[in-house]
């Protein structure tokens, strides 16, 4: 199998279609958050606040990530944008590459979004979570439909 550095140019995740990936995730990640603080105010009649129901989210949103990556190998935004998360010889991801992954790349956004726009400046279109999780993002060029 390939290497990450020896992808064929039309298999490499562009910017464009990670950030777009990106965006419809984002949107997932908003929905989990808004759902949980409902649930979590009717349930308790309270306000949801506090490092517990912080902890909460993030937790579910850690799953989510890692559990469509694990044994999917793309999450719902990467599957609208056909994209593929493979580890270096092109098989799924571990649950250590998938979480390393998830941390790595939520560094790389609180750096301003470092960790994504790097795939400008590599030559292979790897992000920091492509490189420090051993995995790569390919791009599933969609089969051209039949009439």
């Amino acid at each position: 199998m390939t290497t990450s550095a020896e992808l064929p140019i039309a298999e490499q995740a562009s910017l464009l279609r990670r950030l777009g990936a990106l965006i419809y995730d984002g949107l997932l990640v908003v929905a989990i958050y808004a759902f949980t603080i409902v649930v979590i105010v009717t349930v308790t009649g309270e306000a949801a606040v506090g490092p517990f129901v912080q902890s909460f989210i993030f937790a579910e949103i850690f799953a989510f990530f890692v559990y469509f990556w694990t044994r999917h190998g793309q999450t719902l935004g990467m599957r609208a944008w056909h994209l593929t998360l493979v580890n270096l010889s092109g098989s799924q991801v571990s649950l250590a590459q998938a979480a390393l992954r998830f941390f790595v790349g939520l560094a790389g956004l609180l750096a301003l979004g470092m960790g994504v726009l790097w795939v400008m400046v590599d030559p292979h279109r790897r992000s920091w979570s492509d490189l420090m999780s051993d995995s790569r993002i390919r791009f599933n060029a969609p089969e051209p439909k039949s009439k």
